[in-house]
């Protein structure tokens, strides 16, 4: 049973080796009202790796809820490099569904406020108020050194949803 909850730990958590790679790494101003989400070691097409470390930020105070995930980047001979590579508005961090060498796979929702009139029946209700809040994933990758996202179900794109940051 040990055995099965360390292995699922080692290939869904954060890689133990990135935990620990690099200088110690200072979050920019606001980053300690971050929440961590993993540290991970990418390599890109031209065999160039580094750490990837991820973190997200939701606005709690504003309405719609903001929301943004932050990546900290090393590799040898460099210092910590911060980017924002998503922000939007209506968007949760659901998991780490996969990671690999060359990518991280993170399972992400719409979060929009459903409103359900107790006068109307619930099953179609609680049925759009799920299609609203589909999830859908994002694959994180290495592009010249920098974490890029790209989008990797079919699904299409609801109005709700963030914009990545160019």
């Amino acid at each position: 049973m040990i055995a099965a909850v360390i292995g699922v730990l080692t290939f869904l958590g954060p890689d133990p080796a990135a935990v620990v790679a690099g200088p110690p790494v200072r979050l920019p101003d606001g980053g300690d009202r971050w929440d961590w989400v993993g540290a991970f070691r990418l390599t890109d097409s031209k065999g160039k790796a580094a750490i990837v470390r991820l973190y997200t930020q939701t606005g709690v105070w504003t309405v719609p809820n903001s929301f943004a995930l932050h990546a900290m980047t090393w590799s040898e001979g460099r210092e910590w490099k911060h980017q924002t590579v998503l922000e939007g508005y209506r968007i949760v961090f659901c998991r780490v569904r996969d990671r690999d060498a060359d990518a991280v796979i993170l399972e992400m929702r719409n979060n929009t406020l459903v409103r359900i009139d107790p006068h109307r029946e619930l099953g179609p209700q609680l049925k759009r108020a799920d299609e609203i809040n589909k999830q859908f994933l994002l694959r994180l990758v290495l592009v010249d050194g920098s974490p890029v996202l790209k989008r990797i179900d079919s699904e299409p794109r609801s109005k709700t949803a963030g914009t990545q940051k160019k």
